[in-house]
């Protein structure tokens, strides 16, 4: 069965001089690629410093 849940959102617009492409790009440039499995072995432990860790080695 499909159904429609309305939802309420809120939406950012961003000026900008580039295309969306462009802006796109740099953005997935600055996000960092996770291994989610992995992530969520190191969350798994408790550790929070081995996190912090993972975190620190995966940011720029």
């Amino acid at each position: 069965m499909t159904h429609a849940v309305p939802h309420l959102v809120n939406r950012l617009v961003i000026d900008t001089e580039d295309s969306f492409d462009d802006v796109r790009r740099r953005y997935e440039s600055l996000v960092p690629a996770i291994d989610f499995a992995e992530l969520t072995e190191v969350v798994g432990t408790g550790d929070l410093a081995a996190l912090q860790a993972y975190i620190a080695a995966h940011t720029p």
